[in-house]
C-alpha cells in the first residue's frame, strides 16, 4: 500500500528523460589458437601484436613504413628483472639476430623499456623475446646508412624521421605498412618459434638452472616505469 501511495503522489515523483544513440561498431577480431597436442606446462606463448590501441590498429609495431628490424636486446632488460629470466631471454635475442644475419638483413637493438606486453612475463621470471619495426622512435642517420649499405641505396629509409608517422593514430591502416618489413618480421618470428618448438628440452634451453616453479602474486612494486604508458606499443 505504501508503494502504491508513493507512486500516485505526483508531488514526490521525479521524471527522467533519456536519450539513447545507437551505432554499428567496426568489425574487430582476434584469433586465439593452441596446438591440439603437447605439454600444457611447457607452452610457448606467441603474440602477433597486429592490433593495438583504440586510436589505431597497432600494426605499426610490425610494419612501420620507415622501418627498422629492432630485436629486443636482453642486455637492456630492467635491473629488476629476475635472474632466472635472463638466460633464456638472451638466447631468444641471439636466435633473432642469427636469422637476420643469415638472411643478410640489417638489424638494430631494441630496448626492453617495459612498455609492452612482455613486461609481466619478465617480472615473473619468464624468458621473452621478439622483434619490431620501430614503433614510435626516430630513425638516425647512422641507422639509415647501415640499412642502405645492406639493402641498397634508397632502401635505408629517411633519417631523422619517425619509423611510423601514424604510430597510435587512426591513419595506421593497411595502406600504411611496409610489406617487405612485415614479411621479414613474420618470417623471423616463424623461425624462432619453429626452432624452439623442435628442441628436445626447451625448458633446459631457456632455464638451465630451472624455471620458476610457482609465479608470485602480482606485486605493484614490480611494475616498470613505463609499463602502463599508452604511448608505448
Amino acid at each position: 500500500m505504501q508503494l502504491l501511495n508513493a507512486a500516485t503522489n505526483t508531488n514526490a515523483n521525479v521524471s527522467i528523460m533519456m536519450n539513447i544513440e545507437m551505432s554499428d561498431a567496426e568489425g574487430i577480431g582476434n584469433i586465439c589458437a593452441d596446438t591440439p597436442s603437447g605439454d600444457k606446462t611447457k607452452t610457448i606463448l606467441i603474440g602477433a601484436h597486429s592490433d593495438g590501441v583504440q586510436a589505431g590498429s597497432g600494426i605499426n609495431d610490425n610494419a612501420g613504413p620507415n622501418y627498422r628490424f629492432g630485436i629486443h636486446d636482453c642486455a637492456t632488460a630492467p635491473a629488476s628483472t629476475t635472474k632466472v629470466a635472463l638466460h633464456g631471454t638472451n638466447r631468444i635475442t641471439d636466435l633473432f639476430r642469427q636469422w637476420f644475419t643469415e638472411q643478410k638483413l640489417p638489424w638494430s637493438n631494441a630496448s626492453f623499456n617495459g612498455g609492452s606486453d612482455y613486461a609481466p612475463f619478465l617480472a615473473n621470471g619468464l624468458a621473452v623475446g621478439g622483434v619490431n619495426t620501430g614503433a614510435g622512435g626516430i630513425k638516425s642517420p647512422h641507422e639509415r646508412d647501415q640499412y642502405s649499405a645492406m639493402l641498397g641505396t634508397g632502401n635505408g629509409g629517411i633519417a631523422n624521421a619517425a619509423y611510423d608517422p601514424c604510430y597510435h593514430q587512426q591513419c595506421d591502416r593497411i595502406r600504411n605498412i611496409n610489406p617487405f618489413a612485415y614479411e621479414k618480421v613474420v618470417k623471423s618470428a616463424a623461425y624462432a618459434i619453429e626452432y624452439m618448438g623442435r628442441l628436445n628440452n626447451l625448458e633446459k634451453w631457456l632455464y638451465p638452472e630451472g624455471r620458476p616453479k610457482q609465479l608470485e602474486p602480482f606485486n605493484r612494486n614490480q611494475l616498470y616505469n613505463t609499463q602502463s604508458d599508452p604511448r608505448l606499443y
